[in-house]
C-alpha cells in the first residue's frame, strides 16, 4: 500500500484518532501528519492538544495564501465547516492528501482536486505499515464508533472480520 508523505487532518479524523488512542502510533508510519492550527486551538482539549504536539503531529498555521484559498473555499462550498475548508486549504497548498470523514468536504477536496480519505484507510495503512497489529485496529474501530463517529457499516464489519473479529 502506497502511503502519502504528508496528510492533513480534519476535526472529524483527529477526533477519530484520539478516540482510538492512535495518536503515536500515526507518528510510527512514515508519514508528516498536520492539523491545521485553527482546528487545533479551536476544537482540542488543551491536553489533546499538547499530546499531539508532544507526538510528534504537526499543528500548522495557514500562510497568507492558504488563508486566501481557505476564505475562497467558503464562498464556493456551503456545507463544509470554515475549519474543515481550512484543512482543505492546508492540503491543497501543500500538497498532502487530506482526511477527513466528512462528506461534504469529501467532495470539495475532489472538486479542488485533493486526495482525500477517511479514518478507516488510516487504521488500513496502520496495519499494513505493522505500526498496529489486526487486534489493535479492531479495538480501535471498536472505539471510534463508541465515540460517535458515522462510518459506512459494511465497511466496518468487512475490516473487523479480516481483523479477526
Amino acid at each position: 500500500m502506497k502511503t502519502p508523505r504528508l496528510c492533513v487532518l480534519d476535526t472529524s479524523v483527529a477526533s477519530d484518532v484520539q478516540a482510538a488512542g492512535l495518536r503515536d502510533a500515526v507518528t510510527r508510519i512514515d508519514v508528516t501528519v498536520m492539523v491545521p492550527q485553527v482546528v487545533a486551538f479551536t476544537e482540542f482539549r488543551q491536553a489533546d492538544l499538547a499530546g499531539a504536539q508532544g507526538s510528534g503531529m504537526l499543528v500548522e498555521p495557514l500562510d497568507e495564501r492558504e488563508e486566501s484559498a481557505a476564505a475562497s473555499f467558503t464562498r464556493t462550498f456551503r456545507k463544509p465547516s470554515p475549519n474543515d475548508l481550512a484543512a482543505l486549504a492546508l492540503a491543497r497548498s501543500r500538497g498532502a492528501t487530506l482526511l477527513t470523514g466528512d462528506g461534504p468536504l469529501r467532495e470539495a477536496a475532489a472538486t479542488a482536486g485533493v486526495t482525500v480519505h477517511g479514518v478507516l484507510w488510516l487504521l488500513d495503512v496502520l496495519v499494513a505499515k505493522a505500526a498496529i497489529t489486526p487486534e489493535i485496529a479492531a479495538v480501535a474501530l471498536d472505539a471510534i464508533l463508541a465515540d460517535g463517529s458515522r462510518l459506512p457499516d459494511h465497511e466496518c464489519q468487512q475490516r473487523l472480520r479480516a481483523w479477526g473479529r
